[in-house]
Parts: structure tokens; sequence; C-alpha cells
């Protein structure tokens, strides 16, 4: 009997993760089309390619939330209409009721890690029909390493070139020192980085702004090419839209780990890939207790602080990741803490749900 309940239970919350999972696959595909309308009425044969790529990977990237969103609308349907009762009066506890819930999770979580391990390598080479100019660059967020800051449009790791630059250098003097320069490519026979068509602002010994116009300008710096091209998780290919090592299995990432000598970057990607399914257990640990009525609660309420606080745990997860990218704590401790701590939170809360 107790068999049969779990089938049933398991098999409304998957259905429900169906229509939730296309509901949000319909959206994305909406707004993509409208905003690459004018790209496909130019040229529709890439159309197929460009949407065969993205589908699989928004999936996955919306799977944990749509996850959630479905556990707690099954779990609140059924205790409205009192399905849990059965159970309940034959003395099960909460947890045990529960169980297909959080199994069935952590089956769509092995899933969704199934798909970036076998089917993301074989995606890449569908960007190739609607590849732009840009193809192959990288576009980094702002990177900062001692006392230098460097911002760019973008970066080409083939030939460590990149355009429209902007560095700045603090002198322990207090002095500040900007460069703004239209390319900046890197000099392996003078281990410097040579600087194109530019302005340098540095301050004279009077403290008066100085402007120096010039063609080229080699520069030492602590950054190299392997600091722009791993140092950030942001790093976007432009011919895709998402991070390259979206692409890579476990065994890529780990070469890649290998590769760049386990920088802050390659081992958050790592244990990201690892940790993926374990966040859909948790994220359901967390938001479902939550959404079950109180006396002192509406039902309504519930499932927004479920939703809200499964939420919560992305937010935290970015701020520890950004963390651990500026070295101030580790990818271990960046990726395994806020699953720890929302993974107590949950158990804390189920239980006092049972109770």
């Amino acid at each position: 009997m107790t068999r049969l309940l779990d089938r049933y239970l398991a098999s409304a919350f998957l259905k429900t993760l169906l229509w939730t999972a296309t509901l949000v696959l319909m959206l994305f595909l909406l707004v993509d089309l409208i905003s690459s309308a004018r790209e496909f009425i130019k040229d529709s044969s890439g159309m197929l390619g460009h949407y065969a790529l993205r589908i699989p990977v928004v999936l996955v990237m919306s799977l944990p939330f749509a996850t959630v969103i479905a556990a707690v609308f099954t779990v609140t349907q059924l205790e409205k209409s009192h399905e849990f009762l059965p159970q309940m009066a034959a003395g099960l506890p909460l947890s045990r009721v529960l169980r297909p819930i959080f199994l069935t999770a952590l089956c769509v979580g092995l899933f969704g890690s199934g798909l970036q391990e076998w089917l993301f390598p074989q995606l890449k080479g569908l960007s190739e029909p609607v590849r732009t100019e840009d193809s192959g660059f990288l576009k980094p967020p702002p990177i900062l390493l001692g006392n230098e800051t460097l911002s760019l449009l973008r970066y080409d790791p083939r030939s460590n070139t990149a355009q429209w630059v902007l560095l700045t250098i603090e002198a322990d003097d207090g002095k500040r020192e900007e460069i703004f320069a239209a390319s900046m490519s890197w000099d392996a026979t003078q281990n410097g980085w040579l600087l194109r068509r530019g302005q340098l602002l540095r301050e004279n010994a009077a403290g008066e702004p100085v402007i120096v116009s010039f063609r080229e300008h080699l520069q030492s710096l602590q950054l190299k090419p392997l600091d722009i091209e791993t140092a950030q998780l942001k790093t976007v290919d432009l011919a895709t839209g998402f991070h390259p090592a979206t692409f890579l299995n476990l065994a890529g990432l780990w070469r890649q780990w290998q590769k760049h000598a386990g920088t802050a970057s390659s081992r958050l990607l790592f244990y990201d890939r690892l940790v993926y399914p374990l966040s859909f257990f948790v994220l359901c640990l967390v938001g479902v207790p939550l959404a079950l009525p109180r006396e002192n609660r509406a039902r309504i309420l519930g499932v927004l602080m479920g939703a809200g606080l499964c939420l919560a745990y992305f937010v935290v997860s970015f701020v520890f990741r950004e963390l651990a990218l500026r070295s101030w704590i580790s990818p271990e401790v960046a990726v395994g803490l806020p699953l720890a701590g929302f993974f107590a939170f949950g158990w804390v809360t189920l239980d006092d749900a049972s109770s």
C-alpha cells in the first residue's frame, strides 16, 4: 500500500514538473524569438541549430527552480485534498510521506547531470551556423589583481589580444595611473602587454594630471593571459551566449583544472557540476516543508516563503562564489557551505513541520 502511494505521489510530482518545465521553455522561446527575429528574417538557416543548442542548456539551468515550484505545488494540492491523511493516520512521519518527492527531485537532478555529461559536449558544434563576427571572443567582467584593475570590451584567447582596454594602476604612494588603449596584446618575448593607439593619464610631481598619447606602449603587469581567461566565471562565449565550460563534461572540467593549476574558477566549475544533483534535493528539502499550511500561516504565504528561500539559496551561492573568485574564501567553502547550511535549515524545518 505504501509503495502504491509513493508511486502515486512521485507520478503527480513528475506530471506537474513536466508542465512547469514546459512553461519555462515556452517563455524562453517567446522572448528569444522576439529578440532574434531580425536575425532569422535575414537568414533562417541557423534557427534549428540555434534552438537545438539553447533549449537543453536553458532546461538544465532552469530545472532546479522548476523542480522546487513543481514540488511545492504538488504538495499543497495533495494536502488541500487531504491525500496525506491516510499515511499520517497510519503513523508514518512526514519525512517518510514526503520521501518520494525528495528522491524524485534527486533523480531529476541526476537526469540534468546526465544531459551535461553526455549531451552538452555534442551541442557546441550546433552554434556554427549562427556565429557572429565576434565568434570565439570572451567578454570578462573587470578584473582586479593586486593594485591593477583591467576592464576590456572583449578578449580573444587564441591570440591573447584584448580590444578597448581601460587599465588602472594604484602606486604605493597613492598616485594613480590610467591607460586607455584601442587594443592590447601579450608580448611573450618581453613578458609584457603591448598597448596600441591610446592615452596615458598620470600625475606629475606637482600632482597635476598629465595626458600622454602613444601609438605603442609596452606595459609590465601582474595580470597575465591566464588571469583573463580563468579568473572569473562570468566569461561568455558570444557565439553561444554561454560560459565555454557549459559544454564540457566532468572529465573536461577536470582537465581544465589540471591545465590551469587549480585556479579558483576551474575548481568552482568542477564542484558546481558535482553538487548539481544535490541542489535539487536540498532545495526541495527547504521549500516543501515551508509550503505546508500551519495554524498561524496562510497556505499562499508558505508557498511564497518556500520559493523565496530557494531563490535566496541561488543568491547566497552567487555571493560565496564571488568571494572565492576574489580569493577571500576557498572554492570548497564557497560551494559546500551554502549547500550544507540550507540542508541543515531544511532538515530543521521538516522536523518542525512534522511535530
